[in-house]
């Protein structure tokens, strides 16, 4: 587990919208490149959420790491170290952390046929959109939905999904732990301390297919599919779509 790639997913609501417009470009054009400075992140990626929602941030980030301690070790450097205190000194009191979270894939799944067909260099990497679910599960179901999904839910229903038009691939990711954890960087911790223990990431190649999937008989299907497991029912914790407004990669 410590060998394998990390993600953390970020998300912070500001008290003002333009605050955190301004707070966008700045960290596009100063703190997204510093930290792509780093040999120990794979890339950066922000989104715009397509529908409005009180309930999830505007603006989220997905920063990927090439494992848990390579999340550490940018910390540690004194350029980053700097720019995130210079984050707080200005940011810190105009906003609420919703996110701010590590987590493991599980399981990934991509479908380059699709971006070849298209003729267009799409990937998960720098999908146009995204749609984000995750189960609220009490420490007690946790295992009986791992279960489900490494039997039913991946081999039966995401392999319909994936037939989809627009899938470029999904992330079925595992909590790892709040990502400020590691750090002293107290400030940014999300005001629920533990994420939703597994997440889903769905990855299209336009907005319209992502909206069109939330909609989709596949969808449904797989959230069904649960039903004879969880007689009571799952609730569903994130259910939400964003669009790529920005994407730092580094070359592979």
């Amino acid at each position: 587990m410590e060998n394998l790639p990390v993600t953390q997913l970020s998300g912070w609501k500001f008290y003002n919208r333009e605050d955190h417009l301004r707070f966008g470009q700045w960290a596009t054009e100063v703190f997204y490149p510093v930290w792509m400075k780093s040999p120990y992140i794979t890339g950066i990626n922000r989104y715009q959420i397509i529908k409005e929602n009180p309930d999830y941030c505007t603006f989220i980030s997905t920063y990927h790491f090439i494992n848990l301690k390579a999340f550490i070790n940018p910390w540690k450097n004194p350029e980053s170290a700097n720019i995130i205190k210079d984050m707080v000194t200005t940011w810190g009191n105009k906003r609420d952390v919703l996110w701010g979270y590590l987590y493991q894939p599980e399981r990934s799944v991509s479908n380059p046929e699709l971006a070849a067909k298209v003729k267009k260099e799409l990937s998960v990497d720098d999908a146009p959109s995204i749609h984000i679910e995750a189960f609220d599960l009490t420490p007690e179901k946790e295992g009986e939905y791992y279960s489900w999904f490494t039997d039913m839910g991946d081999e039966v229903f995401m392999a319909r999904i994936m037939k989809r038009p627009g899938v470029l691939g999904y992330d079925h990711f595992r909590f790892l732990t709040p990502g400020w954890s590691y750090v002293e960087f107290e400030y940014v911790s999300p005001k629920e301390r533990f994420g939703p223990p597994y997440v889903l990431i769905f990855y299209f190649d336009s907005v319209q297919h992502c909206l069109d999937f939330t909609k989709s008989r596949e969808l449904a299907a797989f959230r069904a599919g649960l039903t004879p497991y969880f007689p009571q029912g799952l609730k569903l914790k994130w259910n939400v779509d964003y669009k790529l407004i920005g994407s730092w990669q580094r070359d592979k």
